[in-house]
């Protein structure tokens, strides 16, 4: 497990990660408005659109700036790709979940969900896709 409170690294990660985290939920929300409202997208073709912007985004930004990796971008890529369909589905289905079986409203949902998911989305993306020490 990771050792914050003796690991300086570790901290710098940890709050850049949530700087990128933070921007791609501004985005996402800011998007969804825009392609929906003004656009008057589809509200899937929406998601689509600003999910594959989200995922070349933050993959380039948790590489060259979370953790530094130095990884040949092919294998990381492709990694990373998989824990996103993974943390979509999670996140699509327990965002059901809170909403339809306990009657929560969209916001706090995601809400909970991020509080839950940004540490072990952290510590996966630092274990197991950028390997980062």
């Amino acid at each position: 497990m990771l050792e914050f409170s003796k690991n300086q690294k570790a901290r710098y990660q940890i709050l850049r990660h949530l700087i990128i985290g933070g921007s791609g939920v501004c985005f996402n929300y800011t998007a969804t408005l825009f392609f929906v409202t003004y656009l008057a997208l589809n509200i899937f073709l929406a998601v689509t659109i600003i999910h594959t912007l989200l995922i070349i985004y933050i993959f380039f930004m948790q590489k060259n700036f979370t953790f530094l990796s130095e990884g040949r971008k092919s294998p990381l890529f492709i990694r990373f790709i998989i824990f996103s369909l993974a943390y979509y589905l999670i996140d699509f289905s327990a965002t059901t979940y809170l909403i339809n079986s306990l009657n929560l409203d969209l916001w706090l949902a995601k809400i909970i969900l991020l509080t839950a998911i940004t540490p072990l989305s952290f510590v996966i993306q630092r274990t197991h896709i950028f390997n980062a020490k």
